[in-house]
């Protein structure tokens, strides 16, 4: 649903392989999905709901 936008925002912040990245308000957690499938395993993922 919202991969089309997430994936304009990854281009934009030219998020890359071996990136750390800070997801805040993450909702679903679709683009923490897609941006992890970029730049390889998670070591570490927290998520507090809001």
């Amino acid at each position: 649903m919202c991969a089309p936008l997430t994936s304009g925002l990854v281009k934009e912040a030219r998020i890359g392989i071996g990136q750390k990245v800070l997801d805040i308000g993450g909702g679903s957690g679709e683009p923490s999905l897609t941006i992890s499938s970029i730049v390889g395993p998670i070591r570490r993922l927290h998520k507090k709901p809001m």
